[in-house]
């Protein structure tokens, strides 16, 4: 919550708008930069107390920075509320208060200056700053500065929140490239970059690696004859399974089309290749025939001592697999 209620002269003549501007510039913690520049308000104004509440243009409330204070602008037709939907400051002199708002700032009086930012896109409200007055009501020429701290408040907020945004997106976008959009599951390139890193640590440690890999039986049929919306349920469904199955120390993967993989650290890739089989085969089946998966296993070093040698032989125990017909398993080994 970001309150300041010190009223300290020797500090006062100090306080200026352009020691507010430097708040900015320095940068910092976005609460800290609001704090300062509430109590610049606080100090200009002639206000006991001061305090800068977030809007959420979603939810349509203001909340205090630390989340524990949440105020519906639109539970009562009052100064506040004006403040919002016009845009502008308004006093509230010997005005009852809200008390949630008595409670956060308590005093006699408040003015409420919304913390706007104009954009192309029209005007955006990005918070609102709230002046406790146990005096006078403030003045014109005070007025105008506590307008100029709010745009700058406002401006903080709105880089925070638009540098926030680009880090979500960045993180969509990083997820996309290591995803398979259809399964959610990761991609070819991820499972390949995993298997090399699981190969060089198993190398340091002495110990062993798996790789599973797994062919759903007669996809291109199932497609054919019930379309790609049936073929891809399948597939999802498939995916979920070796996810439910898997331990947390392995990874899966689709690979292309209906071929999945996992990397098995350790001795246990038979184990969890014989219990995604046995789950596989109690899903529910299409309306053509059951959902069955052809698997191939090989294991380092024997089966392979690198990465691109132990998928070969994976590639080839599968190929052994779908020669035997559908649901086989073979190990390379």
């Amino acid at each position: 919550m970001i309150v300041a209620m010190a009223n300290d002269p020797t500090t006062a003549g100090s306080l200026s708008l352009l020691e507010a501007a430097r708040v900015l510039a320095h940068g910092g913690d976005l609460d800290e930069k609001l704090r300062a520049l509430a109590e610049h308000a606080r100090v200009i104004s002639g206000a006991s107390s001061s305090a800068v509440l977030l809007y959420d243009p979603e939810a349509g409330h203001l909340v205090t920075p630390d989340g524990l204070h949440v105020i519906d602008p639109e539970t009562a037709d009052d100064a506040l509320a004006t403040a919002i939907r016009d845009r502008r400051p308004v006093p509230a002199e010997n005005a009852t208060p809200r008390p949630e708002i008595h409670a956060l700032l308590p005093a006699t009086g408040y003015t409420f200056v919304p913390l706007v930012v104009e954009e192309e896109s029209g005007p955006h409200i990005e918070g609102l700053l709230v002046l406790g007055l146990d005096g006078p009501e403030i003045g014109s020429v005070s007025m105008d500065s506590v307008a100029a701290l709010a745009d700058l408040a406002g401006v903080a907020i709105r880089q925070v929140r638009l540098q926030n945004a680009l880090t979500e997106q960045s993180a969509y976008h990083e997820r996309l490239t290591h995803t398979d959009a259809l399964t959610g599951l990761a991609n070819r390139p991820t499972f390949e970059q995993m298997l090399e890193l699981e190969m060089a640590r198993a190398d340091r440690q002495h110990s062993a690696v798996g790789v599973c890999l797994f062919d759903v039986d007669g996809l291109d049929t199932i497609t054919e004859s019930q379309g790609a919306g049936v073929a891809d349920d399948v597939l999802r469904r498939v995916a979920a399974t070796l996810a439910s199955e898997v331990r947390l120390v392995d990874t899966v993967a689709r690979l292309a089309g209906g071929q999945f993989g996992v990397i098995a650290p350790g001795e246990g890739g038979p184990i969890v290749a014989g219990r995604i089989r046995a789950a596989i085969a109690v899903l529910e089946p299409t309306p053509g025939a059951p959902i069955t998966v052809s698997i191939g296993i090989a294991r380092s070093p024997e089966d392979g001592a690198t990465a691109t040698a132990l998928l070969a032989a994976a590639k080839d125990a599968l190929e052994q697999a779908h020669a035997k017909g559908p649901g086989s398993f073979v190990s390379a080994s």
